[in-house]
């Protein structure tokens, strides 16, 4: 499987692939230009950074559980990422966009910006789960919820000792560890 690297331009009109409940498809202007990374193709991407230094990753989320159906237009994983790397420049901007935008995915996401704020971002009992400042002790994202990956880290102690947990508890717990020996 090879990536693919792709550079946006900012002043692109772009289209949702998906309708919403009402028929329209999301639209809107790319106010950024991009550099993404993904496996399928253009305007679809799965981790990337925009001029502002936002920056966005994610990694698939079985628990997840979306919304349900509403007027606001749909975007998938790849589409909802490019939309933010489109139009956003900070954390905060990333979160407001909950009332504009439905995402349809099963991912979680990693967020950051030029200013060192952070925000993992889940879609767990029907609704947009952040974690931000306080509430985010490491930047770390495995293919847990965040909270329960990071209540495991948690009880350990920062031990090392991680045997007996499933592999992506034990993955976040060792890059916890990491980024708090940084």
């Amino acid at each position: 499987c090879r990536g693919q690297i792709f550079v946006n331009p900012r002043g692109l009109h772009k289209t949702g692939v998906l309708p919403g409940t009402t028929g329209a498809n999301a639209e809107w202007s790319s106010q950024f230009a991009s550099v993404t990374f993904n496996f399928v193709g253009y305007q679809i991407a799965w981790a990337g950074m925009n001029e502002a230094g936002l920056v966005m990753s994610t990694m698939s989320l079985n628990q997840t559980q979306l919304p349900r159906p509403d007027a606001r237009p749909v975007l998938d994983s790849g589409n909802w990422m490019q939309y933010l790397l489109d139009t956003c420049a900070t954390v905060d901007e990333v979160l407001a966009t909950d009332d504009a935008v439905r995402n349809l995915t099963v991912d979680h996401y990693l967020v950051a910006d030029r200013s060192g704020a952070a925000a993992t971002i889940e879609f767990l009992d029907g609704r947009l789960v952040a974690h931000t400042g306080g509430d985010l002790p490491v930047s770390v994202l495995t293919n847990s919820p965040y909270s329960e990956a990071l209540g495991r880290w948690r009880a350990a102690g920062g031990s090392g000792n991680y045997g007996g947990m499933d592999s992506s508890s034990q993955r976040f717990c060792i890059a916890a560890d990491r980024v708090t020996a940084f």
